[in-house]
């Protein structure tokens, strides 16, 4: 599965990227980047994150506010949200 387009929020410290691919295989999050300098695997399946914002899931046992990174590796546990504020919860990705 690929998201193209979303806007990735990245954890406390990094640097939003804008216009993102990342590529997930099986459960684990295989490439992330610009969707200029990261190429797009043909046949699969895409999501279309374009106006949308990727974060990193957060279960309800975490204490607080938890701020969790996406990055190669990890575990694609996955919320697109809309990126306007007063719009509806789009999709999860959760593996």
């Amino acid at each position: 599965m690929t998201i193209l387009g979303a806007k990735v929020i990245n954890g406390p410290g990094a640097e939003p990227i804008d216009d993102a691919v990342v590529v997930i295989r099986g459960t684990i999050i295989e490439t992330i980047g610009t969707r200029a300098g990261t190429p797009v695997p043909k046949g699969g399946t895409i999501v279309d994150g374009r106006g949308q914002i990727l974060i990193a899931a957060q279960t309800l046992d975490e204490p607080g506010p938890t701020f969790l990174s996406i990055e190669t590796g990890a575990p694609a546990d996955l919320v697109l949200l809309s990126a306007d504020p007063f719009g509806e919860h789009t999709e999860s990705v959760r593996n």
